[in-house]
């Protein structure tokens, strides 16, 4: 399910099923945005921590955060800035002390965090624990959920939202697909599994249908 890369889709004659990656950064910029100016602000960094800056589809996460905060800001006079880092957080431990450094570093500035995956997620979870903070006191966002994870953190406030991607109908989605054209000849097209937000109002009813 990596991006689909037009001249690849050509070649290989595959189709991409899985999150809209760009769109999912856009979302994440504005859900983040939304999180920070209900906590009471209108400037601060916004950071941003990639688990892996060299993968496709994280590299279109991070374009689609960079497109939605200035439009964002733009629509709802609001001067939010960005900073992106690599986590690391693939290791959970390796990514704490990265988490460490940023928050520590930009201080009052911080407005909100978007992790691009779980890991990351958790790391920044347990810097701010550590620092004494109260849960929600920085809005934290996750775009590859996975709620066995994420979802107690968003139960417990630490985790505002996270970005459902829906690796379940993934890998249905992409075996049905694939009979359909080597059992039966049908042309196939892409599939986006994503767009579902995921908060305190339905994490229950996904972490259900994800145990």
């Amino acid at each position: 399910n990596n991006v689909q890369v037009p001249e690849d889709v050509d070649k290989l004659g595959v189709v991409y099923v899985g999150q809209d990656e760009l769109e999912a950064g856009k979302k994440s910029a504005r859900l983040a945005a939304d999180s920070a100016v209900k906590g009471g602000r209108k400037s601060g960094v916004i950071l941003v921590g990639i688990q892996h800056p060299d993968s496709a589809n994280m590299i279109q996460q991070l374009a689609g955060v960079k497109a939605g905060i200035p439009d964002y800001n733009k629509k709802n006079g609001t001067s939010f800035t960005l900073q992106n880092f690599a986590d690391k957080s693939l290791n959970v431990a390796e990514g704490i002390p990265r988490y460490e450094a940023k928050l520590t570093a930009l201080g009052g500035k911080l407005a909100a965090i978007i992790a691009s995956s779980h890991g990351g997620g958790q790391a920044a979870v347990k810097v701010l624990q550590d620092k004494g903070r109260k849960p929600g006191a920085v809005p934290i966002g996750v775009i590859g959920g996975v709620f066995a994870v994420t979802g107690p953190q968003i139960k417990q406030g630490w985790v505002q939202w996270g970005l459902d991607q829906q690796s379940y109908m993934q890998g249905y989605v992409a075996a049905a697909l694939g009979w359909a054209k080597s059992a039966r000849q049908f042309g196939i097209s892409g599939y986006n599994t994503g767009g579902g937000v995921v908060t305190k109002a339905n994490v229950d009813a996904v972490m259900k249908r994800e145990a």
